[in-house]
């Protein structure tokens, strides 16, 4: 199978409908342009905010698993979700006692 985003054409094979192609493409766009926002904003935060130890942010990144919980219901993909799941959790449990002192409690 060609990536649509390598063979623009690859989706021909599928419909002839212009309006079908035109929807794909924007789809496309518009889901590329929302991953790269919200990709940039989790660095962000976890690298401003997170690493200080700032409550909210961990529970921002909460956000994760519940994510991966959808998608394992929603997609084909299972096993990779499940996955993704149990190391987002593991994560976050595991950076917990961390993420309970602000960055404006710490000495110094």
């Amino acid at each position: 199978m060609v990536l649509p985003s390598v063979d623009p054409e690859h989706w021909r094979a599928y419909t002839t409908d212009p309006e079908t192609l035109s929807y794909l493409g924007d789809e496309f766009r518009s889901s590329g342009a929302f991953q790269l926002g919200f990709s940039i904003f989790s660095i962000v935060v976890s690298l401003r905010w997170f690493r200080t130890g700032d409550p909210w942010a961990w529970a921002v990144l909460w956000f994760y698993p519940l994510l991966f919980i959808w998608l394992a219901f929603t997609t084909w993909a299972t096993g990779l979700w499940v996955v993704l799941l149990l190391v987002a959790v593991a994560a976050l449990v595991a950076s917990m006692p961390r993420a309970g002192t602000s960055s404006a409690t710490l000495p110094g």
